[in-house]
């Protein structure tokens, strides 16, 4: 008996070793799956706009809401904003006497995570400024797209640059990070939040 106990063994541990690495590999893989998917559910569930937001957002005479996202580590300077907002005029055809707000989110930990941003905003020159922190950027510009629609009444109008990244390098980040090209995520999370595509927040990527 001792003799078959010794001669399994081997087989036995082999066996072992492999449901081990099964079992480490599917709480990888999980953890991934539920990172990317996490990425594209809206999160954010309640917009707060503080006073200096409240303030610029009345300069907007038919509250048909312009919001240019734009990162927060770029140069804000006048001339800096001057050149990004002809250049967005000069893509969308927007009328040079049309409001547009640009809009930032400062990146926090993702062990902050909360369910709730406040939106505070700046003026730069003649620019308007609509900025928050959060560690969730494509959400935090869905939730407030929403909010600004349930405040105004009216369809806003979302406006990205692509990312100068590879597709490939952006699954890859999507897969391992959830994160990827702030514009898709942004589309796909007000796609599952709003079906009805009449009544969604629009997204323009140029």
């Amino acid at each position: 008996m001792p003799l078959c106990s010794v001669r399994w063994r081997p087989a036995s541990l082999c066996w072992a070793a492999h449901s081990f690495t099964v079992f480490i590999a599917a709480i990888i893989v999980s953890s991934f799956v539920s990172r990317a998917v996490r990425s594209i559910e809206l999160r954010i569930t309640k917009v707060t706009l503080d006073h200096s937001a409240e303030e610029l957002l009345t300069d907007d005479d038919d509250q048909f809401i312009h919001l240019v996202a734009r990162s927060p580590e770029t140069a804000e300077t006048v001339p800096a904003l001057e050149h990004c907002d002809d250049i967005l005029r000069k893509f969308h055809n927007l009328n040079p006497d049309e409001c547009v707000f640009f809009f930032e989110v400062y990146r926090s930990d993702a062990s902050d995570f909360s369910d709730t941003i406040v939106v505070q905003g700046r003026r730069v020159g003649r620019h308007r400024i609509l900025y928050t922190t959060s560690p969730a950027v494509a959400n935090s510009i869905a939730a407030t797209l929403l909010h600004l629609k349930e405040r105004t009444g009216h369809v806003p109008h979302a406006y990205f640059r692509w990312a100068e990244v590879s597709p490939v390098a952006n699954i890859f980040r999507f897969i391992f990070l959830g994160e990827g090209d702030t514009a898709p995520l942004t589309q796909e999370i007000l796609r599952r939040t709003v079906p009805n595509i009449e009544e969604r927040p629009v997204v323009h990527v140029s």
